[in-house]
């Protein structure tokens, strides 16, 4: 079951990720996860598998990264909120997508406000996620239409 896809609160707006030469990088293990990614981002994107979330953020500088897409079942539980808290200085200008190996409330709000534009939870909704993917990467549009849930949580 999908959970709502929702944008989290960005200062000046979501960041716009160019629709010129630019990847998306999809931190997973899970196959289908990645044929999904690679499937819904056409060129000049390209897109770049790791299954590895510490070597993941070495490759920021390198790649020109506009997109990620963490899959948290490559993160340890205890080190999830090490990776929300770096994720937006590792990609400072990337689109970030969580998907979450279960749902939990903590977890999505931590994301939420960790700067991820969208959080979800296996099974992913495959329709979904493609299209929020197709937009950015064809038109560099972030602006999905459910509300944020959790700017006051906690």
């Amino acid at each position: 079951m999908l959970r709502p896809t929702v944008m989290s609160s960005y200062p000046n707006g979501p960041p716009r990720p160019s629709p010129t030469a630019a990847t998306s990088l999809v931190v997973s293990r899970d196959k289908e996860l990645i044929a999904l990614v690679r499937r819904s981002c056409s060129p000049p994107w390209s897109v770049e598998a790791r299954t590895d979330w510490h070597r993941a953020g070495k490759l920021v500088g390198s790649l020109g990264v506009a997109a990620v897409v963490f899959d948290d079942d490559v993160v340890p539980q205890g080190e999830r909120s090490e990776l929300i808290s770096n994720i937006h200085v590792w990609f400072p200008q990337a689109v970030i997508i969580y998907v979450a190996g279960e749902h939990n409330r903590e977890v999505e709000c931590l994301a939420r406000e960790g700067g991820v534009l969208s959080y979800t939870s296996k099974p992913v909704e495959a329709e979904r996620l493609e299209s929020l993917l197709r937009s950015l990467s064809h038109r560099g549009n972030t602006s999905p239409s459910a509300p944020a849930a959790c700017r006051t949580a906690h």
